[in-house]
């Protein structure tokens, strides 16, 4: 098991953490990797008109089973976004995620699928510019596709998020792209392979990962009441602002020590 502890901040845009880790057999940056690890994470948002947001957060994940893996988060907010300062818990979230099948499509690339159910608990206060204050439920599935000779793995998913309750009532659909590489660095030589910390590593060893997100909506609807107002949404409305979301994740681990940089 992988156990972190993890420090972020982040200016504008960019994201920096710092922790420690134990070597896990595959990138726990995967969100179908079967490894179990727990992290504990300060990210700082620089909002516009000085203000901020400040999330402290569990993340971590457990195999419940070869192919059962449960991914829990719990987020903790404090923000001055609407004039005021205001601290709470945001939300919980629990996300079981099944794997039918694993196999290789050829000698270089190997497929294994996802099903999954992720449910949010949103103890939030719009209000006081914390959470959504409803709750939701987001079934999905996809695949990863892992080449075992250069370390890509590219991960397609789709998922479906639906509150039932609470202020915020929100239908939306959208895909996720990631794509992750891994190499191992051994001065003066440079391997990639699927994972970042290897079982025969020395403490001369930096394994290195990378990974791009793209996140697009699909399709949006519901209804939004903040302040007794309540508005219509939809996915017109949304693209205006917003066609897609991108991040980036650097990794860099040797032994127990790792630094991770996120850009988006």
């Amino acid at each position: 098991m992988a156990s972190h502890f993890i420090i972020q901040s982040i200016l504008t845009s960019g994201l920096l953490i710092a922790g420690f880790a134990v070597g896990a057999e595959e990138n726990a940056s995967n969100p179908l990797a079967a490894v179990n690890n727990t992290d504990i994470r300060y990210q700082y948002f620089d909002l516009e008109g000085g203000a901020d947001r400040q999330d402290v957060f569990i993340d971590g994940a457990y195999m419940l089973r070869p192919d059962l893996k449960l991914k829990y988060e719990l987020h903790y907010n404090s923000t001055n976004a609407t004039g005021a300062r205001f601290s709470g818990f945001e939300k919980t979230s629990l996300k079981l995620i099944y794997f039918p099948s694993q196999k290789p499509l050829n000698d270089t690339w190997t497929v294994k699928s996802a099903l999954g159910l992720e449910w949010t608990l949103d103890f939030g206060d719009p209000d006081e510019g914390i959470g959504t204050g409803s709750d939701q439920i987001a079934p999905f599935g996809g695949f990863a596709f892992a080449n075992t000779n250069t370390g890509l793995t590219l991960i397609p998913l789709v998922q479906h998020f639906a509150s039932y309750n609470g202020p915020t009532d929100v239908s939306q659909t959208a895909m996720r792209l990631i794509a992750l590489a891994t190499c191992l660095l051994t001065l003066p030589t440079l391997s990639c392979a699927q994972s970042l910390t290897a079982p025969d590593q020395d403490e001369s060893s930096w394994g290195h990962g990378a990974a791009f997100y793209l996140f697009t909506p699909l399709r949006t609807t519901g209804t939004s009441t903040v302040a007794g107002q309540a508005a219509d949404l939809d996915l017109g409305d949304v693209l205006e602002l917003l066609d897609f979301a991108a991040a980036g994740r650097y990794e860099a681990w040797n032994g127990d020590f790792g630094i991770i940089v996120d850009a988006n």
